[in-house]
């Protein structure tokens, strides 16, 4: 189920832009980041107790400009706890490669990690090994490989320029759904108000979803009222699905919230 953390943590290296890691990485989900808003220890604070006094001495040996003390911590780490799982695919797909696939990413050179739910960006690098956590593979059921990567921060977190704000996605599916991991060709926005003109390429007849935050009240696609259901809860969005499966083109259409 949705747990309010999907689509908020995305990954990038170089030049790249940022790609959400569970859409870069299918079968990868993301379970929580921590380390984001930790403070490491003073590296040029000088300090001093002596024998007969209470009172400690101390000196911060780095100035500004304008000979104003600052002072300099040691870059703390964070923690990326993850899941690999059929559970989360929107294909097949092999768990170990998938696995792999992921820690190779994350593992091998500096790369930006962005949170949009603490509003934090970090540049970092894997300088610790790696063991998974627990591994369940080749079952019928509940295959997965759970495990946690430490990378070291280079630099002090950054502000994430775009907050967080709200979800909307937009995607294909069945006649229900439980989470929107199960919706293809998802797109997704951060937007406090799903009003708006959209598009989806419908490859093959099936329904399509609107999951938002917010809610909507109309879907009109060439001038016409899109029949839609009425909401269902799907963890902290309200999802609303066409009441018909829709023939397979590129459907046009604007949501209206009010």
């Amino acid at each position: 189920m949705i747990d309010g953390l999907n689509e908020k943590y995305y990954v990038k290296r170089g030049n790249e832009t940022y790609a959400d890691m569970t859409t870069k990485f299918d079968g990868v989900k993301i379970l929580k980041v921590e380390g984001m808003f930790d403070k490491g220890d003073a590296v040029n604070i000088y300090n001093e107790q002596w024998n007969d006094s209470q009172i400690e001495d101390y000196l911060i040996t780095t100035l500004d400009n304008d000979n104003n003390p600052v002072v300099v911590r040691k870059n703390t780490d964070i923690k990326i706890t993850f899941v690999v799982s059929t559970k989360y695919a929107n294909g097949t797909i092999d768990v170990g490669k998938k696995h792999d696939e992921f820690l190779s990413y994350m593992m091998d050179g500096a790369l930006w990690v962005k949170s949009l739910y603490t509003n934090k960006e970090s540049y970092c690098v894997c300088l610790s090994s790696y063991s998974p956590q627990k591994i369940k593979l080749h079952r019928d059921f509940g295959t997965y490989i759970l495990g946690q990567i430490t990378l070291h921060q280079l630099q002090l977190p950054n502000d994430v320029k775009t907050q967080y704000v709200g979800d909307l996605y937009i995607g294909l599916g069945g006649a229900t759904l439980s989470d929107v991991s199960q919706l293809t060709n998802v797109q997704h926005y951060n937007v406090a108000d799903a009003s708006g003109t959209y598009s989806v390429n419908i490859g093959a007849t099936n329904y399509v979803w609107i999951c938002t935050s917010g809610s909507i009240s109309n879907v009109v696609s060439s001038g016409w009222k899109v029949p839609m259901n009425g909401s269902v809860n799907v963890g902290t969005l309200r999802c609303y699905r066409t009441s018909n499966r829709i023939l397979p083109h590129t459907m046009n259409f604007t949501i209206e919230t009010t």
